[in-house]
């Protein structure tokens, strides 16, 4: 009987090696590549880096970002800012339960509970007073809904706790519309920052283990038909060696990215 262990054993050994690696790098240093990286894909005129060296940044309108946990990744802030003085939509990503707002969503792999949703936030003052929520106390948007079934539910007596019911009914049966959801509401993005615990040169990342991301591209792919350009972004420590035990392995469910940043490194895919 082979000892030989499987690509799921080897994507978690590799995932902690990761991850122990970045949980020794202090905050100014974080903050120092987040910097970086925010100079190299939006140039100023005085920078060492090339201003048309990211056209897709550049011409998009619509981006979908990423806020950072608090330790051990790249701070997405400097970038988010960039977006918004240079006029982007932003949408930003939420961890919701599978079915809440439209229960014709089904799991795509086993045990799946949960999905992304992108959510647009309107300003850097609002991105500044999200809320962090969830296991790794990441900062996520509110919805933002209207009511379609309001006027019909509304308790002419008053009552709070009739009314509560009501609202929870309706969303139940899907008659609360989020209206800042890029999916449900038919919206494309033309790019998409993924974050990842690592990276490699022929642009193919690996995350926590979950699937959010994976799962977005693809239900985003099923809606539109195509795919928003992806770039990972990330640590230059999140640049796996390819030797060794530093071989990022893949799936035939992960997604592979358009380029990937890592540090002052730009890797792009070449097919």
């Amino acid at each position: 009987m082979s000892n030989k262990p499987t690509i799921t054993q080897l994507k978690r050994q590799l995932r902690q090696k990761i991850k122990l690696r970045l949980s020794k790098i202090p905050q100014e240093q974080l903050y120092q590549q987040s910097i970086q990286i925010q100079q190299l894909i939006t140039p100023t005129p005085t920078s060492k880096y090339e201003f048309h060296q990211f056209p897709e940044f550049q011409k998009a309108k619509t981006i979908g970002l990423y806020m950072n946990m608090p330790q051990g990744e790249l701070p997405t802030g400097p970038l988010i800012q960039s977006c918004f003085q240079q006029n982007k939509t932003v949408y930003l990503p939420r961890i919701t339960k599978l079915g809440k707002f439209n229960q014709q969503e089904l799991p795509r792999f086993q045990e799946q509970k949960s999905i992304l949703r992108f959510l647009k936030v309107d300003d850097l003052n609002e991105v500044e007073n999200l809320i962090p929520r969830g296991k790794f106390k990441i900062r996520e948007p509110d919805f933002k809904t209207v009511d379609q079934n309001k006027n019909k539910n509304k308790n002419k007596n008053g009552n709070a706790s009739a009314s509560a019911s009501a609202s929870a009914s309706a969303s139940a049966n899907g008659d609360v519309v989020v209206i800042n959801d890029l999916l449900s509401q038919g919206i494309k993005l033309d790019l998409l920052f993924v974050p990842g615990v690592a990276f490699d040169s022929n642009c193919y990342r690996m995350g926590h283990g979950v699937g959010f991301y994976d799962d977005f591209i693809k239900r985003y792919a099923e809606v539109h038909g195509e795919k928003p350009f992806l770039i990972g972004v990330g640590l230059k420590e999140q640049l796996v060696s390819g030797e060794d035990d530093e071989v990022l392995h893949t799936e035939e469910h992960d997604e592979r990215l358009d380029c990937v940043i890592v540090g002052d490194k730009v890797f792009r895919r070449d097919n």
